[in-house]
């Protein structure tokens, strides 16, 4: 010991004595100088315990060099002002605590760590920032280290920080003694490890998750191992797997797709044995397969269509999927092979349907064009050509009948050379495979040029032929000529198409000629009325628009083309008949007959004529428009005042006499007659032609009669009949003779005797029958133009909204505005034919009254009998206590008319139906078996024959407007009118027919009440805003908000705009959910709602009373082009909600809206 040392260490040794004495603890660490044996100088720390060694204390000791840490205690000292500016230079917090953790140091560092002053944390440990629970922790960590001196390294902890957040830190120290080797302390540093924490805690989290996937997808894929397994041996597709030494694993589907009969046959081969040595697009199979497999390395898998070749050399289509994957360690390729020939045809069939679909399709779209018919042909042809499914030559052509009725004229072609143009230009029945076509009205094939061809010439290109008749019923209307390849065989699917565009073909080339008959039929209807001095007249009395035939400005010396109103034919009237005129136009309007005769003025010239009238009324009574004759009568009254001078010399024989005797002139015009037939005055009927008054038929037996008579002077006989102004129709027999002065012929006496009643039982068979075909005909027709003028209202709404909206932003003088006039033009025409297809469609409204089924059936059965043939007979089982309906009766017998005559044509050799009504009550369950009927009260009408009966196909069609299998005689709406009105009555129809056995209809009509009321329109109402003259003054909006419901894209989107033009914020909904969601969603801030009545789903007025439960009071305007349901409309207007008729003009819309709103 260092002679300076010894007696501290002395002392330090004998305090440890005492203590050990004392029972106390005698351990001492001591930090001296030592000297070694050749007197070199060190330090050391020696630590040494007492203990009893033979009885007497001892002190065993243990020294450490410490030289070195001495020195660095040392230079520890020099450096401490540089280490204190690198401590407060680092990023961390340094600290020293005392042996009791208090700190004793802090650098700056404290300030952005926890936000505290160093002042602040001295004298305080580190665990008063923490909270109790944190400080327990970590005092418990941290204790038991400083007990034992340790160093201790990232210990992590909790801190509050001045300004309340959490700072987790994370703590490193070591103990620190002094030059005695005494502890003091701690010094140590802090991290401030918050975002590291919160970034470990995602970690930890993320790992957690991951770990969980891992173990769930290790799960999975043992799983999905076994499911491999499992369906690579059982899919139906052929699974193999290829490795570098061809196929190592494969399932039976392959097998059994390749065609190998063995295992062994298909391991180990390739791709290639598979294939043919080429594809279909002409590639190399072996280079394909080797790209394709490239593909599926390169992008993970690859499904492409191969053509594969059985082991038996058969070939076929196939998907297949190359799918590259690891096996054993080995790259390998698992392929998937799914036979895909079914797939191919059922393409192939759907490809080619949808070609046959479009040419039939563009054939009609291209008859409704104002094109001539060979036009249209020629079009029809290029399309019927232009199919790439059948193999067909790009030549052709179609034949019509020629006039004569027994040869084929060649009206289009394409393709065809100039030798068999001329050769085939006209072809009789017969000849050549056209010929034979249209004489055999059948099909006629042939795959290649022979004796059949009796049109041939040297050098004619090889071909065959598809020759199709067209037919309308029986009758040839012309023939079809498609070419095809040398050899080409027959195929089914070629010919019916061929068939399907014939057919087409005939009800285009019928309609256009009923079109062109229609032309000329108005042609002679013009020319009749300027031969017979009569002419025609139409006019609009809410307008006050007067339109004139041709031959009515004749009559009153008006020029053609000149616009004519109600004054402008009262300034031509003779000034002395104006007053008599207006006084009987006006009883007219009150409801009188208007039938008037009245001078004309033209020119300083008196005529005289006759005007005949029927005025239109609306729903409410009030004239609406009116049609009428005008007759030129002036040679009339000039026979008239003849007549007056002979008239007592005739008048007494005349008055004895039963029969009806006329003197007529030398033109047949009637000059006296001693009595009238019934509705007729004398005024109507001298000085009028004898002709006027009989059948068209009729016309030239009496022609020839009188010019017989004048011709030969001799007495004349001729039957006919004559009709009279109420349209009462009498058969007569008159006897003609001559009435001679001066040796010459100047008038004939005609005595005609009534003998309509022994004509009456056949005429009256015949007129009831006439009527009820042409009841049928018009209520069908009606129905349709109803639907008809629904869609058209809609496109009519776009135009008229879209071009007026157009036209406002055109400068006067824009050259565009020459554009708009025309669209404009035809937009206000297509209303007016849309407008008179509406009150067509109308109809007669239904009487609704209780009806007796039975009654009814008794009264009708008695006139049907007389109708049908006499070897079929009507049989009655008509139920007892039958319940009532209610609905019209006429419509009522309409529809038993209809179902006993439809009955009665069944019955081709005579049979019996059967009539029955009986009282059921449909239950939930039986509902199922009937169709369109509810569970309910019912009384069931059923009509049964024992007739051909109809096949399923039939009776599929059957009460389609237009179906009729009695073609030409029948015009298909008998059964669909019996339809309309059941469906009309809430009823409903059900069929039963076996081809052969009979058929049966069964109507069921219910027992509780309808409500089928009159229609109200629009103008009773007063509620509809484009009824008359528009208004000037267009009312704009200020900002209002418009929730428009209307399913029809482009009607909704141009009222929108319309209305966003014109001030108004509109809000746009296709139907009644998304107007429902948007209202609520608004809870119900809007101005107006603005609603299409007729809708999918919901209609409008469903939609608006769920809308206003949730916010009573918005003001509603509805619109709509059609109302099917008759009822809805006038609850409508009942019930105050304004209405809009389409289609409207913007104004019209703009005024509705503006003053919906103001009301509100």
């Amino acid at each position: 010991i260092h002679p300076d040392d010894r007696e501290r260490v002395m002392g330090i040794i004998g305090g440890a004595l005492e203590d050990y004495k004392a029972g106390k603890d005698s351990k001492r660490t001591i930090v001296q100088r030592l000297l070694r044996l050749d007197g070199t100088e060190f330090w050391g720390e020696s630590t040494g315990v007492v203990f009893t060694y033979k009885g007497e204390p001892a002190i065993q000791t243990v020294i450490r060099d410490i030289t070195e840490r001495k020195r660095t205690e040392e230079d520890l000292q020099e450096e401490k002002e540089r280490f204190r500016g690198l401590v407060e230079a680092t990023s961390d917090w340094v600290w020293v605590v005392d042996k009791s953790s208090v700190y004793t140091y802090a650098s700056p560092k404290v300030r952005e760590v926890l936000g505290y002053e160093v002042e602040e944390v001295l004298g305080k440990t580190p665990f008063d920032f923490m909270e109790s629970e944190e400080a327990e922790r970590v005092r418990g960590i941290f204790e038991p280290i400083a007990e034992e001196r340790k160093s201790f390294r990232y210990l992590q902890n909790n801190n509050r920080a001045k300004d309340g957040s959490t700072i987790v830190l994370e703590t490193s120290g070591v103990p620190v003694f002094d030059s005695s080797g005494s502890f003091r302390g701690y010094s140590g540093i802090d991290r401030d490890i918050t975002k590291r924490k919160r970034d470990e805690e995602e970690l930890r989290r993320l790992k957690e998750s991951l770990e969980k996937k891992v173990e769930l997808r290790t799960k999975k894929l043992k799983e999905a191992e076994e499911k491999f397994r499992t369906i690579f041996e059982s899919s139906s597709d052929a699974l193999s797997i290829i490795g570098e030494s061809g196929v190592i694993d494969f399932n039976d589907a392959a097998m059994q797709m390749m065609g190998y009969t063995s295992r062994e046959g298909l391991l180990g081969t390739n791709p290639d044995d598979w294939s043919p040595p080429t594809q279909p697009d002409g590639r190399d199979s072996v280079e394909a397969a080797a790209a394709e497999i490239a593909i599926a390395f390169k992008e993970g898998r690859n499904i492409f269509e191969w053509t594969h070749r059985r082991a038996d050399g058969e070939l076929f289509p196939a998907e297949v999927l190359l799918t590259p994957m690891q096996l054993d360690g080995a790259v390998v390729l698992q392929t998937t092979v799914r036979d895909i020939t079914e797939r191919k045809r059922a393409e192939e069939e759907i490809a080619r349907n949808y070609h046959i679909q479009r040419v039939i399709s563009s054939i009609l779209q291209t008859s409704l064009e104002e094109i001539p018919l060979n036009k249209m042909l020629e079009q029809a042809l290029d399309s019927i050509l232009s199919v790439p499914l059948f193999s067909m030559l790009r030549k052709g052509a179609i034949f019509l009948v020629e006039g004569s009725g027994d040869s084929l004229k060649l009206e289009v072609q394409y393709g065809l050379s100039g030798s068999l143009l001329k050769m085939c230009d006209s072809l009789p029945f017969g000849r050549c495979l056209c010929g034979r076509a249209a004489s055999g009205r059948t099909t006629v094939f042939a795959e290649r040029i022979s004796d059949e061809h009796d049109n041939r010439y040297e050098g004619m290109t090889p071909h065959g032929h598809y020759c199709v008749p067209i037919l309308l019923g029986d009758e040839v209307l012309g023939v079809i000529n498609i070419y095809v390849p040398e050899g080409h065989k027959r195929v089914d699917e070629e010919e019916q198409f061929f068939t399907m565009a014939a057919n087409t073909l005939a009800g285009i080339i019928e309609r256009k000629r009923a079109e062109k008959a229609l032309q000329a039929s108005e042609t002679n209807l013009v020319k009749a009325q300027e031969v017979a001095h009569i002419g025609s007249w139409y006019l609009d009395l809410v307008e006050n628009n007067l339109v004139w035939s041709a031959e009515n400005h004749r009559i009153f010396g008006v020029p053609e083309g000149i616009p004519m109103t109600y004054e402008g034919f009262i300034e031509v009237v003779h000034p002395e008949d104006r007053a008599y005129v207006g006084k009987e136009w006006s009883a007219a309007v009150d409801g009188k007959p208007y039938d008037i005769e009245h001078r004309l003025l033209i020119d300083n010239e008196v005529k005289w004529v006759r005007e005949k009238a029927e005025l239109n009324r609306d729903d409410s009574g009030a004239p609406i428009s009116a049609i009428g004759i005008t007759q030129d009568i002036t040679e009339r009254k000039r026979a008239e005042e003849a007549l007056k001078e002979s008239e007592e010399r005739w008048q007494q024989i005349a008055d004895n006499s039963n029969d009806f005797i006329m003197i007529i002139n030398t033109q047949s015009v009637i000059q006296y007659i001693n009595r009238l037939m019934p509705g007729l005055t004398m005024e109507q009927v001298v000085g009028t032609p004898i002709t006027d008054w009989v059948p068209e038929d009729s016309k030239s037996t009496i022609a020839s009669c009188v010019e017989g008579v004048l011709r030969t002077g001799e007495i004349g006989w001729y039957e006919t009949e004559y009709v009279g102004s109420d349209g009462t129709v009498s058969k007569f027999e008159s006897r003609v003779g001559p009435i001679s002065t001066n040796g010459k012929i100047t008038e004939l006496v005609v005595s005609a005797g009534d003998v309509t009643k022994r004509y009456n039982a056949e005429k009256e068979k015949e007129a009831l029958y006439a009527q009820l075909l042409q009841a049928q005909k018009m209520e069908a027709i009606g129905t349709l133009a109803g639907g008809i003028a629904h869609d058209f209202n809609n496109i009519l709404t776009v135009v008229k909204s879209l071009s007026s909206l157009a036209l406002s932003k055109v400068p006067d003088d824009s050259p565009i505005k020459e554009y708009f006039e025309p669209i404009q033009y035809a937009s206000e025409r297509g209303t007016s034919l849309i407008q008179q297809l509406m009150i067509f469609s109308e109809s007669r409204p239904p009487e609704v009254v209780e009806l007796d089924i039975n009654e009814s059936i008794g009264e009708l059965l008695g006139m049907l009998r007389a109708l049908i043939d006499v070897d079929i007979s009507i049989e009655e089982v008509l139920g007892e206590g039958i319940w009532t309906v209610e609905g019209d009766r006429g419509r009522l017998e309409q529809v038993v008319t209809n179902l006993i005559l439809n009955a009665s044509d069944a019955l081709v050799q005579g049979g019996q139906i059967e009539i029955s009504t009986e009282n059921v009550t449909v239950t939930e369950e039986s509902a199922k078996s009937i169709g369109d009927v509810a569970p309910g009260k019912y009384v069931r009408l059923s009509v049964e024959d024992d007739g051909v009966g109809m096949a399923p196909e039939v009776v599929a069609h059957i009460f389609e407007p237009f179906f009729t299998t009695k073609s030409p005689a029948g015009t298909g709406l008998g059964l669909s009118v019996v339809y309309g009105i059941i469906k009309e009555m809430h009823g409903s129809i059900e069929v039963s027919s076996v081809p052969g056995l009979g058929a049966k209809f069964s109507v069921y009509l219910p027992v509780t009440d309808l409500s089928m009321e009159t229609l109200v329109t629009a103008k009773e109402a007063g509620a509809p805003y484009n009824q008359g003259a528009p208004d000037a003054s267009v009312p704009v909006g200020a900002g209002e908000t418009v929730l428009l419901v209307e399913d029809d894209e482009w009607v909704r989107r141009s009222t929108a705009l319309a209305l966003r033009e014109n001030g108004y914020t509109v809000t746009e909904a296709a139907d009644a959910k998304s107007a429902t969601r948007l209202f609520e969603s608004a809870k119900g801030r809007f101005g107006l709602i603005l609603s299409d009545v007729v809708m999918p789903g919901r209609d409008g007025l469903q939609m608006v009373d769920e809308l206003l439960q949730v916010v009573p009071g918005v003001p509603v305007l509805f619109y709509s082009g059609h109302i099917g349901d008759k009822a809805q409309l006038d609850s409508i207007l009942k019930r105050g909600f304004a209405f809009l008729q389409k289609p409207y003009e913007v104004p019209d819309l703009l005024k509705a809206v503006k003053e919906c709103i103001e009301e509100a």
